[in-house]
C-alpha cells in the first residue's frame, strides 16, 4: 500500500512539473489582442511608411510594435539642430521631445510594400523574459521576420512639412540598431534628409 502511494505521489509530481513547464512554454504561443489605435494624423503613417519602404522594402512583412517607443536620444536631436547643414527648426524638435512623453497605439493605416504585422509590447516582453527560447519562439510565430521595428512618435513643425523621429531595429538578444530620421515634405512627397545611425560615441551615417 505504501509503495502504491509513493508511486502515485511521484506520478503526480512528474505531471505537475510537466504542466508548469508547458505553461511557461505556452506563454510565447498566446494570442495577444491589439489595443485600440489612437486617433493619429495621416502624416504619422506617411513618414513611417516612407522609412519602411526605403529601409525594409524588400522584406515580405515587418513586425512592428504597436505602442510607440518613448526612448529619445535628446543629445543627438540637439546636435542635429545645431548642425548648419540641416534646416531642423526648434518647433519640430520641441514638438518631438514633448510628444514622446507618452506612448501612442498605432493602427493599420500604413501604405507600404511589406505587410505590417503589429505586435503588442506585452507579447514582445514574453520573448525577452524567456532567456532560453525567447527569440526562437519569436521566429516560430513569425518565421519570415528578420527583426522587430520600434518607432518613436514623430515631431512636426507647424505646417506638418518637417518630421523628426527615431526608430529601433531589433534583430536578437542585445542586438539593436538605433536611427535618427529627419524628413521634409515637398510636392506631396516625403524626402529623407537625414538617416543617421545613433552610436555610443556619436552618430554615423
Amino acid at each position: 500500500m505504501k509503495k502504491h502511494i509513493g508511486l502515485s505521489v511521484k506520478t503526480v509530481m512528474v505531471l505537475l512539473i510537466s504542466f508548469l513547464a508547458g505553461c511557461e512554454e505556452d506563454k510565447t504561443n498566446l494570442i495577444y489582442e491589439l489595443k485600440k489605435p489612437d486617433d493619429l494624423s495621416e502624416e504619422v503613417y506617411e513618414v513611417y511608411s516612407r522609412i519602411i519602404d526605403n529601409k525594409f522594402g524588400k522584406q515580405e512583412y515587418i513586425v512592428l510594435q504597436q505602442e510607440t517607443d518613448t526612448t529619445v536620444h535628446e543629445d543627438h536631436c540637439h546636435r542635429l539642430y545645431e548642425d548648419e547643414t540641416t534646416d531642423l527648426d526648434s518647433t519640430t524638435m520641441i514638438n518631438y521631445l514633448q510628444k514622446n512623453h507618452n506612448s501612442y497605439n498605432l493602427g493599420t493605416q500604413f501604405e507600404t510594400n511589406p505587410e505590417i504585422k503589429l505586435i503588442t509590447q506585452e507579447e514582445l516582453t514574453t520573448y525577452k523574459l524567456d532567456t532560453k527560447k525567447g527569440w526562437e519562439s519569436f521566429h516560430k510565430n513569425y518565421p519570415k521576420a528578420e527583426g522587430v521595428l520600434y518607432f518613436t512618435f514623430p515631431g512636426f513643425n507647424d505646417g506638418h512639412s518637417r518630421a523628426l523621429f527615431e526608430y529601433t531595429w531589433h534583430t536578437g538578444e542585445d542586438q539593436s540598431e538605433y536611427y535618427l530620421m529627419y524628413l521634409k515634405k515637398a510636392e506631396e512627397a516625403w524626402q529623407i534628409l537625414v538617416h543617421e545611425q545613433i552610436t555610443e560615441n556619436g552618430a554615423s551615417h
